[in-house]
């Protein structure tokens, strides 16, 4: 790739931080497997890998990035029904926090991280929506209800916060 001359140094340098956070994260996955406990410095590996991932991802801080990059939701179409005229949606939204108990070698403890949102619904073929229009559903403060109406039942029994 570098003689070709196609890899970037930008792109060489988040190989290099993805390298590095899979080496990090390999070792201390490798740990856990025999059951050896984690020292301090692994679990700040742990606690602070999204800071160092966001590099990935994220262009650099250097280039501006507005508030639409940053919104994830998205929509598709996964199901048309060409008798009926309605097209199956399925969507996702704001990431939502999500609290789990663990309890390992290294004692209990309480640790959070976020999960995706999840709709999905029918709608005519004539009102697919884009990705854009999703994402004023989605990021509008008075579209609780609409979303919460596209929810699917079985998610609608798992206990939330909100």
């Amino acid at each position: 790739m570098t003689g070709a001359g196609v890899l970037t140094d930008e792109y060489r340098e988040k190989l290099e931080i993805f390298t590095t956070a899979l080496q990090s994260l390999g070792g201390i996955a490798s740990k856990e497997c025999e059951n050896e406990k984690i020292n301090d410095d692994e679990f700040l590996t742990i606690a602070n890998i999204t800071k160092k991932l966001r590099h990935i991802v994220l262009p650099r801080d250097d280039v501006f990035m507005d508030d639409t990059y940053k919104k994830m939701a998205l929509i598709a179409d996964v199901h048309t029904d060409a008798f009926s005229g309605q097209v199956l949606e399925v969507g996702v939204g704001k990431p939502r926090e999500i609290y789990l108990y663990v309890k390992d070698r290294n004692g209990a403890r309480v640790c959070l991280g976020y999960c995706y949102s999840y709709y999905e619904f029918t709608a005519p073929m004539s009102a697919r929506m884009t990705d854009e229009e999703w994402r004023v559903k989605v990021y509008d403060a008075s579209s609780g209800t609409y979303l919460k109406h596209r929810e699917p039942a079985w998610l609608r029994r798992i206990p939330s916060a909100d």
